[in-house]
């Protein structure tokens, strides 16, 4: 048995390319899978999700369910038989095609988004993360890229804290003068209102009461969306967007599933279309995109985490003493996980009389 993990192990290493993991709901129509909120049953949690991640699988995705045949009276069974998923084997199929892009392009046509955090919104909070310097990160992440010929220009991470800072790129700003906005990438909201009306109503209906009409009035302004973040050749770098409830403190009594705002569902409708990534990269433990209304695990295009990835390959920086909300991102959000370690914690030692 070890000499077959081994062989297994020469064999992926030499192929050097990711596992994905297709699989089938044996026991779940397409409609009882749509309609849970928990997406699979234990079992099938364990079997098709839990197991396959230990394999070292990614981009796990149902890709069919049964479906009632008809029903026999005389031996009083109900017939079954598996059918596809439409909409998961298409985004299956266009998520692997941008994996096999990314194996193709030069690394200088590569166009990559790094998506940091600004929670809760403001000057204050650019770039946080959990055991993690992001500043200095995502600075030898530039540096790295460019060493292996992406199209970027490195800066330091003093560099990057003043054109944030400085430049008042943040997610609602509290003292940003009457250019700030100036400086930040605008989205004009059409794209995205055609978008919006493919969503299914419901979706649509709750955006709509809990945000108004598109744009809102969270990280928009004229009829346009406000991106904030830099372009640096063929790298964006940029804040995930505000979930609102700091803006609109009322939306935490009234909504025990509090959507995203049209800035957030426009902010990543950008990055796809418009920016165009062909990865996207959240640096630093952890964001709110996982955790947006929508299935538990087996995603279906209707949960917004799903939705706003899309086909792109995500990549997640995430700290190693955190797996289970770890798990949650890679599962909810197609995310393979970057681990990293927390900081060397130092003895404090004692003093005066305490020693």
């Amino acid at each position: 048995r070890s000499e077959g993990i081994s062989g297994v192990v020469e064999m992926l290493e030499e192929l050097a390319v990711p596992i994905v993991h297709p699989f089938f709901l044996s026991r779940l129509t397409q409609e009882e899978w749509e309609q849970s909120t928990r997406g699979l049953s234990p079992s099938e949690f364990l079997v098709h999700v839990v197991l396959p991640e230990l394999d070292g699988n990614i981009d796990i995705y149902p890709v069919a369910a049964m479906k009632d045949t008809g029903y026999d009276e005389t031996h009083q069974i109900r017939h079954r038989q598996l059918a596809i998923i439409e909409e998961r084997v298409e985004r299956l199929v266009a998520r692997v095609k941008k994996l096999l892009a990314l194996q193709a392009k030069a690394n200088a046509e590569k166009r990559i988004a790094l998506i940091c955090y600004n929670y809760p919104p403001g000057e204050g909070n650019l770039f946080g993360g959990s055991f993690l310097d992001t500043f200095e990160s995502v600075s030898r992440l530039l540096a790295r890229l460019q060493a292996e010929r992406y199209q970027v220009e490195p800066l330091s991470a003093e560099e990057l804290r003043g054109r944030f800072l400085q430049g008042q790129l943040v997610n609602s700003p509290r003292w940003a003068d009457e250019q700030g906005a100036d400086r930040l990438i605008r989205y004009d909201k059409t794209n995205y209102d055609q978008r919006l009306q493919a969503m299914p109503q419901s979706f649509i209906e709750a955006m709509t009461a809990q945000w108004g009409a598109s744009p809102g009035t969270v990280m928009a302004e004229n009829e346009q969306f406000l991106i904030p973040g830099i372009k640096n050749g063929n790298v964006f770098i940029g804040l995930q967007p505000t979930r609102g409830i700091h803006e609109n403190p009322e939306k935490v009594y009234h909504d025990d599933a509090l959507l995203p705002t049209h800035q957030y569902a426009a902010y990543y409708q950008w990055l796809r279309e418009e920016f165009a990534a062909d990865v996207i990269v959240h640096v630093g433990t952890h964001g709110t995109l996982e955790f947006l209304p929508g299935k538990e695990s087996g995603m279906s295009g209707d949960c917004f985490p799903d939705s706003f990835i899309g086909d792109v390959p995500h990549l997640y920086y995430y700290y190693v003493g955190n797996p289970s909300e770890g798990m949650i991102a890679k599962r909810r959000s197609h995310a393979a996980l970057i681990s990293y370690q927390s900081p060397p914690f130092v003895e404090a030692g004692l003093y005066d009389a305490f020693a």
